[in-house]
């Protein structure tokens, strides 16, 4: 739902009191998608990739502020997790993570938490895991980043057969790239006959005639 959505929906005088929770959906490879919430007990939510169930995790989970600017520019965000038993320590590093999605929500509950709305905050990539690993509890956050840091990014590509191979299969469109570069074009005019002499080939053998 859009900012404005949210405005119609909750912040009129109808409404005496505004809940306001977040969830996170993080995507690691080989296992299922990790979805939490700052709620007190798991809910069913709908996100981007179907509905589902978000764990509850209380005032366990924070998230960083979540700022806007006016100009197109990259903002980050970091999803912490404390509390956690210092044995899951291993679990949370089994699967890789970087570069896989991360998705933030705010779900805004009337007073008797009987209807919400929610929106879509942040959308990105899982970029870095940090760990403070205490003696009993350690705390993890996860460093999120938007998919506008890919604008800076450079990308390099390559004007060769093989380069053109790799992303499109079957194109011969640059087969003859390689040889292009010494090759000599006459324009307006008929390539120069080419005269090979061999010094051998008049009489005495040397190039010179033996007139005497």
């Amino acid at each position: 739902m859009s900012r404005d959505g949210i405005t119609n929906a909750y912040v009129s005088s109808s409404v005496p009191a505004i809940y306001a929770y977040y969830g996170a959906y993080l995507d690691f490879s080989g296992s299922a998608p990790v979805r939490l919430w700052t709620g007190n007990k798991d809910q069913v939510f709908t996100d981007f990739s179907g509905s589902a169930t978000y764990s509850a995790v209380g005032t366990l989970g924070s998230i960083s502020a979540v700022s806007e600017t006016t100009e197109l520019a990259a903002k980050n965000i970091d999803l912490t997790l404390s509390g956690i038993p210092s044995s899951y320590i291993s679990l949370a590093l089994q699967n890789p993570y970087r570069g896989r999605t991360a998705a933030v929500y705010l779900f805004l509950y009337n007073e008797a938490h009987t209807s919400y709305t929610q929106t879509m905050l942040f959308r990105g990539r899982m970029d870095q895991m940090v760990i403070q690993e205490g003696s009993e509890t350690s705390t993890i956050t996860v460093k999120c980043e938007s998919r506008l840091v890919d604008f800076n990014r450079p990308r390099e590509t390559r004007y060769t057969n093989e380069y053109q191979q790799s992303v499109y299969p079957g194109d011969t469109g640059l087969e003859f790239i390689a040889g292009m570069g010494d090759k000599a074009i006459y324009w307006g005019q008929s390539a120069p006959a080419t005269t090979v002499s061999n010094p051998g080939s008049t009489p005495g053998g040397d190039g010179n005639s033996n007139e005497s």
